[in-house]
């Protein structure tokens, strides 16, 4: 019988990756609907949820991202329901915090693997690039907060949530289609960033994923002379 660490390293990049696709792509599509805010709460709790299962680490780690995904989902529930700039100011902070959290583990955890390049670690480093794009959507979505006007638009959501979400991955992947622009030093530092992260990264991954499968090719029986 397999351990729940067990299972999170073997099950828990897929799951993740499945419900961060689905926050970031078909959440979206419901956006001002009137399923909006039902959707991207649903959303939101099962991201947080396979978020805090794929890291799979000790049990502190564990119940500290359980506490910052609580506050994360109470926080975007009263954004939708109560409003106001207090809620979203601490969603979005919450929401660096706790995705950062993640990110960081996750990345850890791929980059020390070991083992055969299998599509669970490919899953779980796709994931990562979505969890970089996710993290930054918050700073976007914060620094449009505190500082009105840094983004121009050219057709704004009246949940911003899908806008910094599309803006984040335009940039993480140098895309840059335009509709959206960063106004203010801030916001244009920010993407400045994230645009520069997003090859480096990349890159990193690559090269990393193929150094893993010439090792692991290079210590089989059949190699050796």
């Amino acid at each position: 019988m397999l351990t729940s660490h067990a299972l999170a390293k073997r099950y828990g990049y897929s799951g993740l990756l499945v419900t961060l696709f689905a926050l970031m792509f078909v959440g979206p599509l419901f956006a001002d609907g009137e399923w909006e805010a039902l959707v991207f709460g649903v959303l939101v709790i099962c991201t947080a949820g396979a978020a805090i299962y794929a890291t799979g680490g000790s049990s502190r780690k564990q119940v500290t991202l359980g506490v910052l995904a609580l506050v994360y989902v109470v926080s975007h529930i009263m954004t939708i329901q109560a409003g106001g700039e207090v809620w979203q100011t601490i969603y979005y902070w919450i929401g660096v915090a706790f995705f950062t959290s993640v990110t960081l583990a996750l990345l850890r955890r791929i980059l020390r693997a070991q083992s055969h390049v299998t599509g669970e670690l490919i899953a779980g480093s796709v994931a990562v690039y979505l969890l970089l794009a996710i993290v930054f959507a918050y700073l976007f979505g914060l620094v449009d907060l505190l500082e009105p006007g840094s983004f121009a638009f050219a057709d704004r959501a009246g949940f911003p949530d899908p806008d910094f979400y599309y803006f984040s991955l335009v940039t993480l992947t140098t895309l840059g289609y335009g509709d959206i622009t960063p106004v203010s030093p801030m916001a244009r530092g920010l993407a400045a960033l994230e645009a520069v992260i997003g090859p480096v990264y990349l890159t990193v991954l690559v090269a990393r994923l193929v150094g893993m499968h010439i090792s692991v090719g290079s210590d089989t029986p059949g190699d050796q002379q």
